[in-house]
């Protein structure tokens, strides 16, 4: 019996699962959303078993591609396509515009679904060294581009789990200097550095080398619906159809991302109270005595505490909150912490005092 040989040496993403106590713990190490509109769980429950379960999918729901171009100012020269979460959708992307052997270029660390993606369809990954962590330069992205002709370059922006950010002004110059390759600005974490919401959007009606991936699961709590999408320029959207799994977009998620979208200002208000609550972390976590690396613009914050990692993941564990730590070698010194709202982040806080 064959098996891909891209398959055979890489290695499963792992995922934490849930703990037995999931509804008494606070999960501050998967960076999900902690607020749902009420609206938006009102109209879940509304629904009848037949929409949900019964009945295959609808396909692609218009109305919530509408009003995500609505929401986003996204004009007639790009176009939006719904996945099963972002994941789906960067993965659908690397395969349509990369063949096995070519290049793909992304710093170290990055998201490891990324990684696999590139590893199971035969890439060759070019890590960019980042020192200090949060300072990829485009410079530096541009410097890769011309040494190693990669078909894509890949960035969590912000950056996971650094929280660096790159504006629209840096990403066009990269556009502009990397025009033989496809850009995949993946901003799942958008949210909480842009209130606008509009990110890098723009920049895909002007260049068709630039693709943005969005998800609904942390500003908007749906990661256990899966939605997400991509905003691509009309001149290659045509082509990520044609992996585009329409079939396994829910109705649910679908409409729960389009109720999301309805209620919008709610979530905008959330949004700033977790700018609040984050920079309340990180300014506690430096009176503690451990080094922060920021400022980060996502809903989590990456530190160094002066115990052991690990040791210090099991003592808050045992307390009822579960952070991130790491194994990777390069990135043993460090964790990361998901930002809720304060009241939930004061909690932690104190937490993490009483266990050092």
């Amino acid at each position: 019996m064959k098996i891909n040989r891209y398959i055979k040496e890489a290695e499963a993403y792992s995922s934490p699962g849930w703990p037995d106590n999931i509804e008494d713990i606070i999960r501050l190490g998967m960076n999900e959303g902690d607020f749902i509109s009420p609206h938006v769980v009102e109209y879940i429950q509304s629904l009848s078993i037949d929409l949900i379960a019964r009945h295959y999918p609808p396909g692609e729901i218009p109305e919530l591609i509408n009003v995500i171009k609505e929401v986003h100012n996204i004009g007639d020269n790009a176009e939006v396509l719904l996945y099963p979460g972002s994941d789906n959708a960067i993965d659908n992307i690397i395969r349509t515009f990369s063949e096995p052997g070519d290049t793909i270029i992304m710093r170290f660390p990055e998201y490891g679904n990324t990684v696999l993606f590139a590893q199971t369809h035969g890439l060759n990954i070019v890590y960019i060294d980042v020192n200090p962590i949060n300072n990829l330069t485009t410079e530096a992205l541009i410097q890769a581009y011309h040494k190693h002709h990669p078909a894509i370059i890949y960035f969590s922006n912000p950056h996971n789990p650094s929280g660096q950010f790159l504006g629209p002004d840096e990403i066009e110059i990269l556009a502009q200097k990397a025009q033989n390759s496809l850009i995949i600005v993946d901003e799942a974490y958008l949210h909480f550095a842009d209130t606008t919401f509009i990110g890098a959007i723009p920049l895909v009606e002007k260049y068709s080398n630039i693709v943005i991936t969005r998800t609904f699961s942390k500003l908007f709590g749906l990661a256990g619906l899966r939605i997400g999408f991509a905003v691509a320029n009309t001149k290659i959207s045509p082509h990520l159809r044609i992996l585009q799994r329409t079939k396994d977009l829910t109705y649910i998620s679908q409409m729960a991302a389009l109720q999301s979208l309805k209620h919008i200002e709610e979530y905008r208000q959330v949004a700033h109270e977790i700018i609040e609550s984050r920079q309340f972390v990180e300014n506690s976590l430096k009176e503690i005595g451990f080094e922060v690396i920021g400022p980060s613009y996502g809903n989590f914050v990456l530190f160094k505490p002066t115990v052991e990692p690990k040791i210090l993941y099991e003592r808050l564990h045992d307390r009822g909150y579960i952070t991130r730590f790491y194994t990777e070698p390069r990135m043993a010194n460090y964790m990361r912490v998901s930002i809720w709202r304060k009241p939930v982040m004061e909690g932690f806080i104190r937490t993490l005092k009483e266990v050092l």
